[in-house]
Formats: C-alpha cells, sequence, structure tokens
C-alpha cells in the first residue's frame, strides 16, 4: 500500500465490440497521466501471453514519469485458446487492429500525451508494430522492433506448417491476401515515419538477421520525414538477445536511450 508505483487492467472494446485487456504501470507524481509519455508493449502470437513478470530494470523508465503499458491483443494466450485462434491465421489482422484500437484507448482516457507515444516489439510483435508504421505512421512519436519479423511473405514461403498455421500459408490466395495487408515489408511507401530503432541478432534461428536490415533499408530509402531509423545488429547474439550479461545491460540501456530520447524526457 505504500509503494510509489501503480498498476491497473483496463479493458477497451476493440473496432468489432470485442473487449480487449490492457495492464498499465506507473509512478504516482505531481505529473498528469496525459502530459506523460507512454511506452505500448505487444506481442500477440502462438497463443503466449505476454510477460508481466517484475522487471527491476523498467523502473528506470517508470522514475522519470513514463506510463508502461501492455497490450493483450488477439493471437495471444491471456484468455485462453479461443483468444488464440481469433488472433491467427486468417483473423491475423485483428492482432494489428486491436494494438491500434489500443493505442487510441489509452490516449482518449488519459493515459499518456498524444505526441509521446513509444511503440515495443519483439519478434512475432515487430509485425504488428511494423503494420503500424505503415498504416498510421502519426499514431506514434517512436517505434522500437526488436528481431522483428517484417518480412512475412517471404519468409512463410520457406516455412513451417507450424508457422503456417499461426501465419497462414502465403500458397493460398486467402491467406496471401491478409499476409500481404499485414506484412511491413511489404507495405513500405513514401511517408514520413516516426523514429524507429530496430535491432537484429547474427545468430538468430528464428527470425533471420536479414529481415530487420532490409526493412530498416526500405524504409531509410523511402523516409520523407526527418526522424532516425536506427539499426543495431549483435553479431553474437540469438533470437533472445545477448547471453553475456554485461552485454544485455548495454542492449537495455541502448533501447531506453532511445525511448527517452524520442519521448522527449532526455535532450
Amino acid at each position: 500500500p505504500n509503494s510509489p508505483y501503480t498498476e491497473e487492467r483496463l479493458w477497451y472494446a476493440a473496432s468489432d465490440g470485442t473487449q480487449v485487456p490492457v495492464t498499465l504501470a506507473y509512478r504516482r507524481t505531481n505529473q498528469a497521466l496525459d502530459k506523460r509519455p507512454l511506452l505500448v508493449a505487444v506481442y500477440g502470437a502462438y497463443g503466449i501471453s505476454a510477460d508481466l513478470s517484475y522487471d527491476p530494470k523498467r523502473l528506470s523508465l517508470l522514475d522519470r514519469g513514463l506510463i508502461y503499458a501492455v497490450v493483450h491483443v488477439r493471437g495471444g494466450g491471456e484468455l485462453g485458446e479461443d483468444w488464440h485462434k481469433a488472433g491467427k491465421g486468417r483473423h491475423k489482422l485483428r492482432s494489428a487492429e486491436d494494438l491500434v484500437d489500443g493505442i487510441r484507448f489509452l490516449v482518449e482516457a488519459g493515459y499518456g500525451a498524444p505526441k509521446r507515444v513509444i511503440l515495443r516489439g519483439r519478434s512475432a510483435g515487430g509485425a504488428l508494430v511494423g503494420y503500424v508504421a505503415n498504416a498510421h505512421p502519426r499514431l506514434v512519436a517512436g517505434i522500437v522492433a526488436r528481431e522483428p519479423f517484417v518480412d512475412l511473405i517471404t519468409a512463410l514461403k520457406a516455412g513451417s506448417p507450424a508457422d503456417w498455421d499461426e501465419w497462414g500459408n502465403p500458397g493460398l490466395p486467402s491467406d496471401y491476401q491478409t499476409l500481404a495487408t499485414l506484412s511491413p515489408y511489404d507495405n513500405i511507401r513514401r511517408q514520413a515515419w516516426p523514429a524507429i530503432f530496430v535491432t537484429g541478432a547474427y545468430r538468430d534461428a528464428r527470425v533471420h538477421v536479414s529481415q530487420p536490415l532490409k526493412w530498416a533499408a526500405r524504409l531509410r530509402a523511402n523516409q520523407r520525414g526527418r526522424a532516425p531509423i536506427l539499426v543495431d545488429i549483435d553479431m553474437s547474439a540469438g533470437h533472445l538477445g545477448p547471453s553475456d550479461r554485461y552485454d544485455a545491460h548495454k542492449s537495455v540501456a541502448e533501447e531506453y536511450t532511445f525511448i527517452l530520447t524520442i519521448s522527449g524526457i532526455m535532450h
């Protein structure tokens, strides 16, 4: 009861009326919530529930006034297998649409300033944040995409039936249309992109390092704004990041520097 930190669980209506949960954490201060930066994290795939475990490193963001939110979009496992099925395969766009609806809900509800929203997705979550960058570039000020799954069609053509079950089979016309709409790499066009921090790992066996590299290169070639598109490739790490704890701390520090800078906390 004496903790300076607050946690909340809210529900919002997605565009089809489905109630979607979102978890919030922030430090109580004199600063109004609607003036603070907002960091929105998402995963939403393979029936995996978004991690809500305690992370002491994250306190450095909360102590600076940032609001941290996890949007539990369909495709994850938070509400059982039906929740997973509602956001996979031919329904995969629902995961991305839930994310867009969640960001709008949080800002309209007074959690975070509209121009200080940062979006974070890793691996499969990278597909969702990449979709937002393409379809709603003005919705966020910055995006962190760690080992992002962004070249969906090319990767899935060489993928396994397990991946086809989750995302769809690009060899089937109905699945291909969904993938073509969602795939971040295939929907890049000339526009002003938000600031983007992309990471990749040379030894990544799940998301090949070529995906973040080619995505970032194409984003840069089509950037019509002034926001930076930064790339960090770790030549020794795998899909889950560096195994050396000091390298892991350095990786977090780089990400947090980006978040604090783009959100206006650090200049």
